[in-house]
């Protein structure tokens, strides 16, 4: 099964797991399982409309889901999703 890495920062609303397994063949779809598993990170995570929210990185294997195909991006067995959320500050 693909491995969901966790920051600190969405830990707590995961049991505190920093490494996960989660069943899926695209990014939206384990990410949609993820959510299902752990409802609290739905705000953090996704839009109303279920869309990632744009301040959510993902990468996968440490590409960029972004210059893949986005939440479409093919996920396979032996792979590792990183979510990161953007974080600023001044």
């Amino acid at each position: 099964m693909p491995i969901i890495e966790l920051p600190t920062l969405l830990r707590p609303f995961a049991n505190q797991q920093a490494r996960l397994t989660v069943e899926g063949q695209t990014v939206i779809e384990i990410v949609s399982k993820l959510i299902a598993s752990y409802p609290e990170l739905q705000k953090y995570l996704v839009t109303e409309q279920g869309n990632l929210n744009s301040f959510i990185n993902i990468y996968l294997n440490s590409k960029d889901i972004r210059f893949l195909n986005q939440e479409s991006t093919t996920v396979n067995h032996e792979d590792t999703l990183l979510i990161v959320p953007a974080v600023a500050g001044g």
